[in-house]
């Protein structure tokens, strides 16, 4: 798992910035300054762009994880080469309904992002 820090996020938001795929506000409340970012018209068709390309990955991944299922199914089934445990096939199988999970997540996030960026801006 990746844990972003201050001293990770700081240096990433600038170089997007820099980019020009997103934009730097600063907000006063309750006497305090912040900064707010928000991502640009570029910013919105590289993050969708992303996402297209993190579709494809993992399509094609469930993809070699299904045919690997198949395969070593039918290869157990027919008597031949070693029988998997039942934590291999377990464990693939959840890593299966993970990614297809996590892809109709980002179908929907893209669309929501898509939709929404032909009128508003949206905060990270």
């Amino acid at each position: 798992m990746i844990r972003a820090s201050p001293g990770s996020m700081y240096p990433l938001l600038r170089e997007m910035r820099e980019e020009g795929l997103i934009e730097e506000d600063l907000i006063i409340e309750s006497g305090r300054a912040r900064k707010v970012y928000k991502l640009t018209k570029r910013g919105m068709e590289v993050a969708v762009q992303s996402l297209e390309m993190a579709e494809r990955i993992m399509a094609k991944m469930l993809s070699l994880i299904a045919e690997a299922r198949r395969r070593l199914g039918d290869a157990v089934s027919e008597g031949r080469g070693p029988c998997p445990s039942r934590d291999i096939v377990e464990g693939l199988e959840h890593l299966a309904k993970a990614i297809g999970e996590y892809l109709e997540l980002a179908k929907a996030r893209e669309k929501e992002c898509r939709e929404s960026s032909r009128g508003a801006s949206r905060h990270l």
